[in-house]
């Protein structure tokens, strides 16, 4: 009979990039950072460089998180100012619907001459949700399979990549998204901190890493919204 021979070779360690890196190029495939991979990257790339100074992967998720606000700040200003146009306008539509709910051919009317001053609200203030949601994702893969968030403490929390033990992080990013509302009508308070409720449940689910980072970026929104205020 012919006798056939195969060659193995087998990987045993950290399903760390650097190390796999060395074994084989293509052990890194086993990373499945997604299709954001080349973000989710030079993001652990980056919070691996921030922990050889501040010697604490927590402190380089909030550097990390502040970081991205910062080069944000120009699309959140512009989108915090269109939704302030925005309310405004329906406030003023809203005046008019009440006016003229007896005279449809006045409401068309005087909802033109609306439209004509001030133009139709856009999109524009849903611009950084969406601008945020690439950095999101690359930040979740990256806390879902590096390994470098494994057993890392951090404040009361004794691992980094399991979820928050006594819920403080979610709370907090709950309470935060509330405090983010810039509208005094009370329906839409009211609608946030149902929104609120919502944030607290999904972020319980998550790592502690990524409550983090979603409490620093709710408390960022909350502190530039103040300053633009203050500002304006």
């Amino acid at each position: 009979a012919e006798k056939t021979s195969w060659m193995l070779s087998f990987y045993c360690g950290p399903k760390e990039a650097s190390v796999m890196a060395t074994v084989d190029p293509r052990l890194e495939q086993t990373l499945n950072f997604g299709w954001l991979g080349f973000l989710s990257k030079l993001m652990l790339s980056f919070m691996r460089w921030i922990t050889l100074f501040t010697h604490s992967f927590g402190l380089a998720i909030i550097i990390l998180t502040l970081l991205i606000r910062l080069l944000l700040v120009p699309f959140t200003a512009r989108g915090m100012e269109s939704l302030k146009k925005q309310q405004e306008f329906s406030k003023k539509l809203q005046y008019l619907q009440q006016k003229y709910k007896h005279d449809q051919e006045a409401l068309n009317r005087e909802r033109a001459e609306l439209i004509r001053k001030h133009g139709m609200p856009g999109m524009t203030g849903c611009l950084p949700m969406f601008l945020q949601l690439p950095f999101f994702f690359a930040l979740f893969r990256v806390l879902s399979v590096s390994i470098d968030l494994y057993q890392v403490p951090f404040l009361w929390i004794s691992d980094l990549s399991a979820k928050d033990p006594y819920f403080i992080l979610p709370i907090i990013a709950g309470v935060g998204t509330f405090l983010s509302s810039p509208s005094s009508d009370p329906k839409q308070r009211l609608s946030m901190l149902a929104f609120g409720g919502v944030i607290i449940a999904v972020t319980s689910g998550f790592s502690a890493g990524l409550a983090l980072y979603i409490c620093v970026t709710t408390f960022f929104s909350v502190f530039q919204a103040m300053i633009q205020k203050r500002m304006s």
